[in-house]
């Protein structure tokens, strides 16, 4: 396969974004020699590009130039870059940048975005601003217990943990091999090593927090120097670093920027660092003890990062200007034994890259032929295990109450689930769902409802010739608002099968398709008494469905889609 990705990152502060793109761009090349890669980058330097083998088209921060004039023309200029490079995919790093997502020659060409971790407020943001809704496929660079604990909203969790464009991976980081560490400690010597590092590039913004770093570290070294302590350190400044430069002691040494340091961290007896992606993830992967000093970061939560991480042995937290902390966690691990580094974290830039490809080749053939227009059916009113079996062999694929589903239980008012049906306890639904066909209890909310694990509310709709006849389900609804909640309301057509009109689910399904791209109807069966009649009716659905050319959609595809929709943000009036 042949096709040309173009990777687009920005970096306004540091070289992370730079780092991940290329060590997932170095892995889709590996996995696919022919593919023609470019990094289409708005980066200060260059310092990282300079020995890839990939192509770097570099712009200026595009939201930090001078006049309009100057925006107008970068942009056309990116868009005829992108023009010509004509892309199978465009991958983009953590930001979605409108400077190129909403070129005419970007618009139609399919896009995935790289995540790495962010905080739940600035994910919420994000989602909000339906920023995540231009994407194909989302690949989140953190597992999903580590995203699940990092304060996302309920409606996130619901978003993220049912959408199909979400994939969940284990971080991206370089894992340094024996040679480098050693062609590392061949450069910086034998002796212990303290590595003071907060980030690659060296600049976090205006908080002042890397030479306020630097110059405890610095207090620190002075310390140990007068003390006689056998240690050097190793601070790595980054080219971007414009604060106070770290004293010319004897046991300092400064460099500006290393191109090995996720070696340089391994080979470290010690290293205090700013816990954000890729230097930590490299740090943690080796022997060194650990010593996390939080940043202010909008997207991260560092502090919360750095507590959870300090309860495993070996990784401590600290402030950045507490300087007898500092020194004494400092001491303490250069006379610890090395830390053992977790066995389950592994690098996951070549499973991001497969990913990467599986999605070009999705869209290889321009003119490939569509998936077939889909349908979902729930049957209800299926109520004993012969019921459920012949439904089951007649309409192969169609999601059931009482296994997929769960319903209230018989004679419960609450609207709380009922168990599965005895004869299919084993079987799990791909996200707890409930079918509300009845008014619930005054005292259930949606709150109660995500609190015993329900996630998706089924909601069956009629046009009630009674108003009047009890409390409806939309009375409910009123006076439950469920954004925010935690759950994703699917609204179906309720349809009460009659065997005298078997006409009625053709006319209400062409009814359907006028008004949503994926019909949604819940098929009542209560009134079809015999197995029989019940078998013959299903298949006669069955068969139509064949010949109109209509796919039954499984729930977990159902659910996906609904998820997305409903929970991705933004309107198609943004752009």
């Amino acid at each position: 396969m042949t096709s040309t990705i173009a990777f687009f990152f920005k970096a306004r502060h540091g070289f992370g974004h730079v780092r991940r793109t290329l060590l997932i761009a170095d892995a889709l090349r590996a996995l696919e020699p022919t593919a023609e890669i470019f990094l289409v980058g708005q980066v200060r330097s260059l310092l990282p590009l300079r020995e890839t083998p990939h192509r770097v088209i570099n712009f200026p921060h595009m939201n930090r130039l001078p006049n309009d004039a100057m925006e107008t023309a970068l942009r056309k200029l990116l868009n005829d870059v992108i023009a010509e490079i004509d892309p199978a995919l465009i991958v983009e790093d953590t930001f979605p940048d409108p400077n190129h997502l909403f070129l005419p020659a970007a618009r139609e060409v399919p896009k995935a975005l790289v995540l790495r971790k962010l905080s739940g407020i600035f994910f919420e943001r994000m989602r909000r601003r339906g920023e995540l809704r231009h994407y194909d496929r989302i690949l989140v660079a953190q597992d999903w217990a580590g995203f699940t604990a990092g304060g996302h909203s309920p409606d996130s969790l619901l978003l993220a943990g049912n959408s199909s464009r979400f994939h969940f991976f284990e971080p991206v980081f370089h894992l340094p091999g024996p040679s480098e560490i050693a062609d590392v400690e061949r450069r910086y010597g034998a002796e212990p090593l303290v590595v003071v590092a907060a980030g690659a590039g060296g600049e976090t913004g205006d908080q002042g927090y890397t030479e306020r770093l630097f110059m405890s570290l610095s207090a620190v070294a002075a310390q140990f120097l007068e003390r006689s302590v056998p240690a050097r350190f190793v601070f790595v400044t980054g080219p971007y670093y414009a604060g106070a430069a770290p004293p010319e002691l004897g046991n300092i040494t400064t460099v500006s920027y290393e191109r090995s340091l996720a070696a340089l961290l391994h080979l470290a007896k010690v290293a205090v660092i700013r816990p954000g992606f890729n230097s930590l993830h490299e740090a943690v992967s080796g022997p060194a003890r650990l010593v996390l000093v939080p940043g202010h970061n909008t997207a991260e939560d560092q502090w919360g990062d750095g507590r959870r991480l300090a309860a495993r042995d070996g990784i401590d937290v600290s402030d950045r200007e507490d300087v007898d902390r500092l020194g004494a966690l400092v001491l303490a691990g250069l006379t610890a034994p090395p830390r053992t580094p977790p066995v389950t974290l592994r690098p996951a830039q070549r499973e991001i890259a497969a990913a990467l490809l599986e999605e070009v080749r999705l869209h290889a053939d321009p003119w490939g032929r569509p998936a077939p227009p889909g349908v979902f059916l729930l049957a209800g009113g299926l109520d004993t295990p012969e019921r459920h079996a012949v439904a089951a062999a007649a309409l192969p694929g169609v999601s059931r109450v009482g296994v997929d589903v769960s319903a209230p239980a018989p004679g419960d008012g609450s609207g709380r689930p009922a168990e599965r049906s005895p004869h299919d306890r084993s079987r799990q639904a791909p996200t707890a769902a409930l079918l509300l066909d009845v008014a619930p209890g005054i005292d259930l909310t949606p709150a109660s409802l995500h609190a015993e694990g329900v996630r998706v509310l089924f909601l069956p709709e009629r046009d009630d010739y009674d108003d009047q006849a009890g409390p409806q389900l939309r009375d409910w609804l009123r006076g439950h608002h469920l954004g925010g909640q935690g759950l994703l309301p699917v609204r179906l057509h309720h349809l009460k099968v009659t065997e005298t009109r078997p006409g009625e689910l053709r006319y209400r399904l062409e009814r359907l398709r006028e008004q949503m791209a994926v019909p949604a109807i819940y098929l009542d069966l209560s009134g079809v008494t015999s197995a029989g009649r019940l078998d013959a009716y299903l298949r006669d659905v069955s068969a139509w469905l064949a010949a109109a050319g209509l796919a039954l959609r499984g729930l977990g595809d159902f659910i996906s889609g609904q998820t997305t929709a409903w929970l991705e943000g933004g309107s198609n009036g943004d752009r």
